[in-house]
């Protein structure tokens, strides 16, 4: 999950608090998690992306420098709580992070196995039926 909040952009709808539980949130104009309408921005400007306990920040390669905490920046950053970034005219803050897991599809559909065999849901004699045709 990253918590962040956009402080100043010339797109003033997208000016607040944003909570997305992703491990990667991607900045831009278009086709983003956060579209944001300031001229100076790429349509995919940057990323955020946790690992493990850190925040990356990734320019997009022709996004030229972007500021952190007033220094002028050009490359990947690892990115802490309190931290503010600027991309082209829009300023936002970090206030928290943490790595949500995504469970895997073998683990959804283990869960559901799991309940379907506790519950005793009739859908498991087709579940199994299949699992012999497969053989």
């Amino acid at each position: 999950m990253i918590e962040m909040e956009i402080l100043e952009s010339p797109d003033r709808d997208v000016i607040g608090h944003y909570a997305l539980s992703k491990n990667e949130i991607y900045l831009g104009q278009v086709l983003t998690d956060i579209q944001i309408k300031d001229p100076l921005l790429l349509n995919s400007h940057a990323f955020m992306e946790v690992l493990d306990d850190t925040l990356l920040f990734h320019p997009q390669k022709d996004a030229g420098h972007y500021q952190l905490n007033g220094k002028r920046a050009l490359t990947i950053r690892k990115l802490k709580n309190g931290d503010v970034i600027q991309i082209g005219q829009t300023k936002f803050k970090i206030i928290s992070f943490n790595y949500t897991h995504d469970p895997s599809r073998k683990e959804i559909l283990d869960q559901k196995l799991a309940s379907f065999i506790e519950n005793q849901d009739p859908r498991l004699e087709v579940i199994e039926m299949l699992g012999q045709m497969m053989k």
